[in-house]
């Protein structure tokens, strides 16, 4: 019965206290991979936001704009007179992601005549930035720019300049070590679980009592 219950809570905890691609607790209440969705093989932006003078988007099976994989993001993106820059950018809220537990930092880019901007947000709503050119083939960027001794809230992608022709992002990772945090993306939805489980639980016991009774009988 208790195997039940524990069952039951972590199942409806799951399922109602998490958004689509946020990574599980680990056994040791650890991640080792501090960005969702990195190389965008779910075929969406999801959870990363865009905006800029135009929108990024994710494309499927062009060279231009996936590195590995099927699907890459389009970041220089065609503004119908000239190509506009976008920017993606993803909180960094599911796990606790201080600087000394990131052992690297990484992403893939090609874009023609355009830089590549990178921005990391903390709690302390400080900021640091990294530029990289963009050569018209894969390159990766080494993301070394980061302020020792502070947690991260958010991370950057962007052109910084006008660039000539469609260009691409892709396999972003921020790999480590990292705890889980309590403000995991999707909280509201804890208490329905929690709700559903007590309503689930109690009536288990209640068909259990009764079963056990008729037996007995």
């Amino acid at each position: 019965m208790c195997v039940l219950l524990c069952s039951l809570t972590f199942y409806n905890v799951l399922l109602f206290g998490r958004e689509t691609n946020i990574p599980l607790k680990t056994a040791n209440g650890t991640l080792t991979q501090g960005i969702l969705n990195g190389g965008f093989e779910t075929g969406t932006l999801t959870p990363w936001r865009t905006g800029g003078d135009h929108l990024a988007r994710v494309h499927e099976g062009s060279e231009y704009v996936t590195h590995s994989g099927s699907y890459g993001c389009i970041i220089s993106v065609y503004g119908g007179v000239h190509y506009n820059d976008a920017w993606i950018e993803q909180d960094l809220r599911y796990a606790v992601i201080v600087s000394e537990n990131i052992t690297s930092f990484t992403c893939w880019r090609k874009i023609n005549s355009a830089n590549v901007r990178v921005t990391i947000t903390y709690w302390d709503d400080t900021t640091t930035h990294q530029n990289f050119n963009a050569p018209p083939q894969w390159t990766m960027c080494n993301i070394t720019e980061i302020t020792p001794g502070k947690r991260l809230k958010k991370v950057r992608f962007e052109t910084i300049s006008d660039p000539i022709a469609v260009g691409g992002i892709d396999d972003i990772y921020m790999n480590g070590t990292f705890t889980l945090s309590e403000d995991l993306p999707g909280i509201p939805g804890y208490p329905i679980g929690i709700i559903l489980t007590m309503t689930i639980s109690i009536l288990v016991i209640i068909y259990y009592q009764k079963f056990r009774k008729i037996k007995s009988n």
